[in-house]
């Protein structure tokens, strides 16, 4: 049996959700207030890492796990194309604002004399590809709930999943999809996405810390046990067959620095939710000090993982929920999944968002008009 009852995971659940809707009304109701100065590019900093989803959480530690650093291409990609956005990001901010650009498909076809055909196109295409991406933070929640209950099914009644999915769809109707003007500042959206991006980085933190000083004797003893066997030593170096390949790591590499400025999500919140076209010069440094914050420790996580678990590398996605669980932390595991859960919902939130507003403008509206 579980040492988390089936209520007291989901009263955690509903009062995190409860939280969000807290934030994002306090967002609204004092938004004069955090549209100035300092507040407003921390908030806009702070929801541009919406790129690091519940895949981040889970699946960057499954990846070093199983090929080493390679886990390392989908930030350096982003980070290294952020040093260059007071020029690229501020030029696209510029021309979207000047041509009340709403949405990625918008603005591809803007740059091809508004063709509505190619608008359609485009959503469709992007609709199809991120359906799929959004169905796995959902079921990253279901599978955490799962393996903290330590059982089959989650809920003998019904899957929560559809519950967080219900949620967060009338959170976003409520903080994003309620104005008909698309370009308009979604104040409260913005500052829960931001605050998510808070408590996955304080999560990531907390649990890598207490790894490597808690379980483990530090970083020396970690990396040592893993230098001293002859498969899992392979993992720190660029040797080993999987991550050999130079060709790899640039298609990783371009594919993560379009990603971060490309995906739906993120174009939603870098350039239709910029606030003001300087607030990118911020974004160039921080954005990157993020990135390598929330990346910390995940080697030492996924070879603490492997120290623990030496035969579960296929299930190694799961390593940070199960080293606390393991060594019966409640405190840690419940961090843990909050991170995790947090990750997730930002990501289903804005992408949501983003594609409903494509949908409208570019697919329903062309076939009534």
């Amino acid at each position: 049996m579980s040492w988390l009852s089936q209520p007291t995971l989901l009263a955690i659940v509903l009062g995190y959700l409860l939280f969000l809707f807290l934030v994002a009304s306090m967002g609204e109701a004092f938004a004069a207030r955090l549209r100035r100065g300092r507040i407003r590019t921390i908030t806009y900093v702070l929801a541009a890492s919406v790129y690091c989803t519940a895949w981040t959480f889970y699946g960057s530690v499954g990846l070093a796990a199983n090929r080493g650093l390679e886990f390392l291409t989908i930030y350096l990609g982003p980070a290294l194309v952020a040093l260059l956005w007071p020029l690229i990001l501020s030029k696209l901010v510029r021309v979207s604002k000047e041509q009340r650009i709403t949405s990625i498909s918008d603005f591809i076809s803007s740059r091809y004399g508004k063709s509505a055909n190619l608008g359609t196109l485009v959503a469709l295409l992007v609709v199809a590809g991120m359906i799929p991406y959004i169905a796995l933070q959902l079921r990253a929640v279901s599978a955490t709930f799962s393996l903290i209950m330590q059982e089959g099914s989650v809920l003998d009644v019904f899957d929560p999943t559809l519950l967080v999915a219900v949620t967060l769809a009338f959170f976003g109707i409520l903080f994003g999809a309620r104005n008909l003007d698309f370009t308009k500042q979604q104040t409260g959206l913005m500052t829960a996405v931001a605050a998510e991006s808070v408590v996955k980085l304080v999560a990531f933190l907390a649990v890598g810390i207490w790894v490597t000083w808690g379980v483990f004797g530090g970083l020396g003893e970690i990396f040592g046990s893993i230098a001293r066997d002859p498969v899992w030593s392979t993992l720190l170096t660029l040797d080993q067959p999987q991550t050999a390949s130079h060709s790899r790591w640039a298609a990783m590499l371009l594919i993560s620095m379009m990603a971060v400025m490309f995906l739906p999500r993120q174009f939603h919140v870098l350039v239709v939710q910029n606030p003001r076209e300087r607030d990118v010069n911020a974004l160039a440094w921080s954005f990157p000090l993020y990135l390598l914050l929330i990346n910390l420790f995940v080697l030492p996580i996924a070879f603490a993982g492997l120290l623990v678990f030496p035969e579960s590398g296929g299930q190694a996605d799961s390593f940070i929920l199960r080293l606390p669980l393991h060594f019966e932390s409640r405190i840690i595991s419940v961090v843990v999944f909050l991170g995790g859960f947090s990750a997730a919902t930002a990501m289903i939130v804005v992408d949501s968002l983003a594609l409903s507003k494509m949908i409208t403008n570019d697919v329903i509206l062309p076939m009534l008009l």
